[in-house]
């Protein structure tokens, strides 16, 4: 067994609207998807499931084996490093709590919106106005670490 295949049950960070905001859904899946009664967008090129998935309940997807196929492929780079020995699962898991905690700090800042939408408009506004920059310096902060987390172990 992959040693960090455990990793995903723990971690729900693919799911839960910080990597992506979408699945792509294959016809196979959208069956899946609808079958569990997973909001679905659906438009004349393309099926979507945008997250947070509906089906994540804390770290833990409820329909796990079930799950669509686009989701059980995905494999971020945080878990192809344990795979590949390149990290161990106790460095990995500290990586996920640093993105869980990042994360939690951020909410409060940016409600609803995903952080990577919240670091593009802080930015701006930052280049606009650097007494901004300065009075949000820890938002600033926050979501440059956040980039950092998900570029640099999630999706790199």
């Amino acid at each position: 067994m992959n040693p960090g295949a455990e990793l995903c049950t723990d971690c729900g960070i693919c799911c839960d609207g910080t990597l992506f905001s979408a699945v792509s859904l294959e016809a196979a899946s959208l069956a899946a998807a609808r079958q569990h009664r997973l909001p679905v967008l659906e438009t004349a090129h393309a099926c979507k499931l945008e997250l947070p998935c509906p089906a994540l309940r804390g770290v833990l997807c409820e329909i796990y084996d079930e799950r669509p196929e686009q989701c059980a492929e995905f494999a971020c780079a945080l878990l192809t490093h344990v795979a590949e020995s390149r990290l161990s699962v106790a460095d990995a898991r500290a990586i996920i709590d640093e993105t869980r905690a990042t994360h939690e700090r951020l909410a409060p800042l940016i409600g609803d919106t995903p952080w990577w939408r919240a670091r593009r408009s802080a930015m701006e506004a930052a280049r606009s106005d650097p007494a901004w920059a300065a009075e949000h310096a820890n938002l600033m902060a926050d979501l440059a670490t956040m980039d950092e987390l998900v570029h640099g172990h999630f999706l790199d």
